[in-house]
């Protein structure tokens, strides 16, 4: 069970990350991230890295040629980057590794979105090592949720 308390700064929007693997020996751990949703231009998205792998090296994360993440440790995320809209391979890697550990194809970055590229799994066995993209949720100017689905 998860007995932490962590204090919020009101205007300020969070993600919150519960990780608990054997590959941490069955330790519950929490990230608190920061998050930047301020506004981008209209025709770019932004995007960031998030390392969630117990026990990995620093991660790169590069969506086609741009960059999205580098030298992301064990539970921090990188700072959001602007990325033009488009498909990619998203290719992720250790750094100095010089081959790609998981390659997506085909993902989908569309105009203005606002994404956290989480790498998730263990370094060997299972689950395995995943990208799992976290659209960005907002409150809009007029004090509404606004949240995208895909």
């Amino acid at each position: 069970m998860l007995n932490n308390s962590v204090e919020l700064a009101p205007g300020t929007s969070y993600t919150y990350f519960v990780i608990n693997s054997a590959a941490n020996n069955a330790v519950v751990q929490h990230f608190l991230l920061t998050n930047d949703y301020s506004r981008t231009l209209p025709e770019t998205s932004r995007v960031q890295a998030t390392n969630l792998v117990p026990g990995s090296p620093k991660l790169s994360i590069y969506a086609g040629d741009e960059i999205v993440g580098t030298n992301v440790g064990y539970g921090t995320a990188s700072a959001y980057r602007a990325v033009d809209p488009g498909v990619f391979t998203v290719t992720l890697s250790f750094d100095g590794q010089p081959s790609p550990v998981l390659v997506v194809p085909n993902f989908l970055i569309e105009e203005r979105d606002t994404l956290n590229l989480v790498v998730t799994g263990v370094l060997t066995g299972s689950p395995a090592l995943a990208i799992m993209p976290v659209e960005g949720i907002h409150y809009g100017g007029d004090g509404r949720l606004r949240a995208k689905r895909r």
